[in-house]
């Protein structure tokens, strides 16, 4: 797990380094790409969340790539790689599928990017595979995941910013339902 955050941070600083003299007019300009990702992490207590006194610890980190095919419009994929754990048992989870994003005002393109707020929305449909493990057991199953939201990126450089998301995600598990609302922050590249 530590080289997973390992290089979940060298990726943000590659992200952060990266020359901003090679962006386009506007961000989501036909023709570029999108790298992009986000962190979750939380350590979970109280009488809601704790079992047998053990706090849930949870994990998550969330790649994705776009590309643009026009102004504004990309489509790409998205990968969830998770973990959880509370006391002897854990979840890892695996999610992947495409996803398709649109910027607004796509087509502002200001002499200067940086400092500059671009608002979009998206959806994503992963199929995810979930391997529990406890005591003396393990279990895996299978399902999908469906996502859509909207947020903004708040541009640091003229290629690189900083992604503000609120989404609301649908799980299935064979006949079993569930969904919540997600608050994501992450770091995004314009290529």
């Amino acid at each position: 797990m530590k080289n997973l955050l390992k290089t979940f941070l060298l990726g943000i600083f590659i992200c952060l380094t990266i020359n901003y003299t090679n962006a386009q007019k506007a961000p989501a300009e036909k023709g570029s790409a999108l790298v992009g990702g986000s962190l979750v992490l939380s350590s979970m207590g109280g009488d809601l969340y704790e079992y047998d006194d053990k706090r849930l610890f949870n994990f998550q980190i969330s790649p994705s790539y776009t590309a643009f095919f026009m102004d504004g419009l990309g489509a790409g994929a998205k990968m969830i790689l998770g973990y959880q754990k509370q006391g002897d048992y854990s979840i890892t989870q695996f999610a992947i599928g495409p996803q398709v994003v649109y910027y607004i005002s796509s087509n502002y393109q200001p002499e200067t990017v940086k400092g500059k707020i671009y608002p979009f929305i998206g959806t994503s449909f992963l199929y995810q595979s979930l391997s529990y493990k406890g005591d003396n057991d393990s279990d895996s199953e299978t399902g999908t995941l469906f996502s859509i939201g909207g947020g903004m990126s708040v541009m640091l450089t003229n290629s690189v910013g900083l992604n503000f998301e609120v989404s609301y995600q649908a799980d299935k598990f064979a006949k079993e339902t569930g969904n919540k609302i997600n608050f994501l922050i992450g770091i995004v590249a314009f290529l």
